[in-house]
């Protein structure tokens, strides 16, 4: 159905990001203890991406975006 196509379509972006946190941001094999600091470290990551997305929108050269900005979404359902 036209529904779980786009449900899927949102989760793999997810899990893209997911990726990008892993590998890019070095957070698969991390040292960090504690709830408060995983959350400021995965918030400080996110903020990284925003800006990113950013600067990538300022060039002119956002037509792969939405993976850098999908969490935003779910955030704000």
């Amino acid at each position: 159905s036209k529904k779980f196509q786009k449900l899927y379509k949102q989760r793999t972006a997810v899990e893209r990001v997911n990726g990008r946190l892993d590998r890019d941001f070095r957070l698969e094999n991390h040292t960090i203890r504690g709830l408060k600091k995983m959350s400021l470290a995965v918030s400080m990551c996110f903020l990284v991406m925003i800006g990113f997305a950013l600067s990538k929108l300022k060039l002119g050269q956002g037509e792969h975006l939405a993976s850098w900005v999908v969490w935003y979404y779910f955030k704000n359902v």
